[in-house]
Protein backbone atom coordinates (compact mmCIF):
# COMPACT_ATOMS: atom_id res chain seq x y z
CA UNK A 1 0.00 0.00 0.00
CA UNK A 2 2.91 2.43 0.97
CA UNK A 3 4.41 1.83 -2.28
CA UNK A 4 1.19 2.68 -4.24
CA UNK A 5 0.37 5.67 -2.24
CA UNK A 6 3.96 7.12 -3.10
CA UNK A 7 3.60 6.68 -7.16
CA UNK A 8 3.10 9.80 -8.32
CA UNK A 9 1.75 11.37 -12.07
CA UNK A 10 4.18 13.80 -12.52
CA UNK A 11 2.75 14.99 -15.86
CA UNK A 12 -0.45 15.92 -14.04
CA UNK A 13 -2.72 13.76 -17.23
CA UNK A 14 -5.94 12.14 -16.23
CA UNK A 15 -5.14 8.02 -15.81
CA UNK A 16 -7.93 5.38 -15.76
CA UNK A 17 -7.73 3.54 -12.46
CA UNK A 18 -9.88 1.76 -9.89
CA UNK A 19 -11.17 3.34 -7.75
CA UNK A 20 -11.61 0.40 -4.75
CA UNK A 21 -7.81 0.03 -4.97
CA UNK A 22 -7.29 3.86 -4.18
CA UNK A 23 -9.39 3.86 -1.16
CA UNK A 24 -8.52 0.55 0.13
CA UNK A 25 -4.80 2.08 -0.09
CA UNK A 26 -5.62 4.69 2.23
CA UNK A 27 -7.38 2.39 4.44
CA UNK A 28 -5.04 0.33 4.65
CA UNK A 29 -2.19 3.04 5.43
CA UNK A 30 -4.64 4.19 8.38
CA UNK A 31 -5.10 1.05 9.94
CA UNK A 32 -3.58 2.53 13.39
CA UNK A 33 -6.39 4.96 13.25
CA UNK A 34 -8.71 2.43 12.57
CA UNK A 35 -8.07 -0.13 14.81
CA UNK A 36 -11.23 0.17 16.92
CA UNK A 37 -13.45 1.60 14.10
CA UNK A 38 -15.51 -1.03 12.56
CA UNK A 39 -15.78 -0.05 8.58
CA UNK A 40 -18.22 -1.01 6.23
CA UNK A 41 -17.68 -0.75 2.84
CA UNK A 42 -20.51 -1.53 0.45
CA UNK A 43 -19.44 -1.17 -3.34
CA UNK A 44 -18.09 -2.98 -6.21
CA UNK A 45 -14.46 -5.15 -6.52
CA UNK A 46 -13.60 -2.69 -9.02
CA UNK A 47 -14.49 0.91 -10.09
CA UNK A 48 -13.10 2.19 -13.00
CA UNK A 49 -12.71 6.17 -13.30
CA UNK A 50 -10.27 8.59 -15.04
CA UNK A 51 -8.84 10.76 -13.18
CA UNK A 52 -5.96 11.53 -10.63
CA UNK A 53 -5.11 9.18 -8.41
CA UNK A 54 -2.75 10.59 -6.21
CA UNK A 55 -4.73 13.67 -5.79
CA UNK A 56 -7.65 11.73 -4.92
CA UNK A 57 -6.01 9.96 -2.15
CA UNK A 58 -5.31 13.11 -0.44
CA UNK A 59 -9.19 13.66 -0.41
CA UNK A 60 -9.80 9.79 1.16
CA UNK A 61 -7.09 10.69 3.61
CA UNK A 62 -8.60 13.82 4.60
CA UNK A 63 -12.06 12.10 5.35
CA UNK A 64 -10.56 9.23 7.09
CA UNK A 65 -9.00 10.92 9.43
CA UNK A 66 -11.77 12.98 9.99
CA UNK A 67 -14.22 10.76 10.35
CA UNK A 68 -11.66 9.21 12.78
CA UNK A 69 -10.75 11.68 14.50
CA UNK A 70 -15.11 12.77 15.26
CA UNK A 71 -15.64 9.31 15.92
CA UNK A 72 -12.71 9.42 19.31
CA UNK A 73 -10.72 6.71 17.38
CA UNK A 74 -13.80 4.09 18.24
CA UNK A 75 -17.58 3.44 15.88
CA UNK A 76 -18.11 3.17 12.59
CA UNK A 77 -17.56 4.17 9.33
CA UNK A 78 -19.51 3.50 6.59
CA UNK A 79 -17.45 3.89 3.37
CA UNK A 80 -20.03 2.81 0.41
CA UNK A 81 -19.02 3.70 -3.64
CA UNK A 82 -22.49 3.26 -6.40
CA UNK A 83 -22.10 4.32 -9.64
CA UNK A 84 -24.58 5.48 -12.26
CA UNK A 85 -24.06 5.85 -15.69
CA UNK A 86 -21.66 8.89 -16.09
CA UNK A 87 -20.38 8.94 -12.43
CA UNK A 88 -19.63 8.14 -8.98
CA UNK A 89 -20.93 8.71 -5.87
CA UNK A 90 -18.45 8.00 -2.82
CA UNK A 91 -19.90 8.45 0.68
CA UNK A 92 -18.11 8.64 3.88
CA UNK A 93 -20.60 8.15 7.10
CA UNK A 94 -19.20 8.05 10.84
CA UNK A 95 -21.07 7.81 13.91
CA UNK A 96 -19.36 10.57 15.77
CA UNK A 97 -22.44 13.30 16.43
CA UNK A 98 -22.61 15.55 13.23
CA UNK A 99 -21.09 18.93 12.40
CA UNK A 100 -22.28 21.61 14.33
CA UNK A 101 -24.55 23.70 11.74
CA UNK A 102 -23.59 26.57 13.16
CA UNK A 103 -19.69 25.83 11.08
CA UNK A 104 -20.91 23.24 8.57
CA UNK A 105 -21.40 25.85 6.30
CA UNK A 106 -17.76 27.16 6.45
CA UNK A 107 -15.71 23.57 7.06
CA UNK A 108 -14.81 23.76 3.25
CA UNK A 109 -12.86 27.23 3.51
CA UNK A 110 -9.60 27.51 4.17
CA UNK A 111 -8.33 27.30 8.11
CA UNK A 112 -11.52 26.77 8.99
CA UNK A 113 -11.69 23.82 11.73
CA UNK A 114 -13.78 21.92 13.98
CA UNK A 115 -10.77 20.66 15.81
CA UNK A 116 -9.29 22.62 18.88
CA UNK A 117 -6.62 24.66 18.04
CA UNK A 118 -2.93 23.40 17.14
CA UNK A 119 -4.68 19.87 16.44
CA UNK A 120 -5.94 20.97 12.77
CA UNK A 121 -5.00 23.02 10.34
CA UNK A 122 -8.27 23.39 8.43
CA UNK A 123 -6.66 22.83 5.11
CA UNK A 124 -8.14 19.24 5.01
CA UNK A 125 -11.58 19.35 3.24
CA UNK A 126 -10.76 22.47 1.63
CA UNK A 127 -7.64 21.05 -0.49
CA UNK A 128 -10.46 18.05 -0.75
CA UNK A 129 -13.09 20.92 -2.19
CA UNK A 130 -10.21 22.03 -4.63
CA UNK A 131 -9.17 18.03 -6.06
CA UNK A 132 -12.59 16.89 -6.42
CA UNK A 133 -13.26 20.03 -7.82
CA UNK A 134 -10.64 19.47 -10.76
CA UNK A 135 -12.04 16.11 -11.51
CA UNK A 136 -15.47 17.59 -12.42
CA UNK A 137 -17.15 16.74 -9.04
CA UNK A 138 -18.58 17.99 -5.78
CA UNK A 139 -18.02 17.35 -2.51
CA UNK A 140 -20.82 18.08 0.24
CA UNK A 141 -21.96 17.17 3.65
CA UNK A 142 -24.89 16.76 5.75
CA UNK A 143 -25.65 15.33 9.31
CA UNK A 144 -27.12 12.14 9.70
CA UNK A 145 -28.60 10.57 13.00
CA UNK A 146 -25.55 9.05 14.09
CA UNK A 147 -22.55 11.13 12.78
CA UNK A 148 -21.73 13.39 9.23
CA UNK A 149 -22.14 12.22 5.68
CA UNK A 150 -19.65 13.21 2.98
CA UNK A 151 -20.70 12.94 -0.69
CA UNK A 152 -18.68 13.00 -3.54
CA UNK A 153 -19.90 13.06 -7.39
CA UNK A 154 -16.97 12.22 -9.47
CA UNK A 155 -17.67 12.12 -13.54
CA UNK A 156 -16.42 8.51 -14.37
CA UNK A 157 -15.09 10.51 -17.67
CA UNK A 158 -14.35 7.48 -20.10
CA UNK A 159 -11.90 8.39 -22.89
CA UNK A 160 -13.35 9.12 -25.96
CA UNK A 161 -12.88 6.68 -28.73
CA UNK A 162 -11.67 9.22 -31.39
CA UNK A 163 -9.25 10.74 -28.77
CA UNK A 164 -7.71 6.98 -28.33
CA UNK A 165 -7.80 6.43 -31.80
CA UNK A 166 -5.77 9.93 -32.38
CA UNK A 167 -3.44 8.99 -30.04
CA UNK A 168 -3.29 5.93 -30.97
CA UNK A 169 -2.65 7.37 -34.50
CA UNK A 170 -0.33 9.77 -33.92
CA UNK A 171 0.92 9.17 -30.81
CA UNK A 172 2.04 5.72 -31.40
CA UNK A 173 1.69 5.30 -35.24
CA UNK A 174 -0.74 2.69 -34.82
CA UNK A 175 -3.77 3.03 -37.58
Amino acid sequence: SLNTYSFKNLDDTKTSFDLVRNINTILTLHQSKLNEITVYKQFDDEVEIVGYPDELTQVWTNLISNAAYANGYKGNLWIRIRQYDNEVRVEFEDSGGGIDPKVKEQIFEPFETTKPEGEGSGLGLSISKKVVAKHGGNIAVKNTPSGALFTISLPKNKPDSILVWLYLKYEKGID
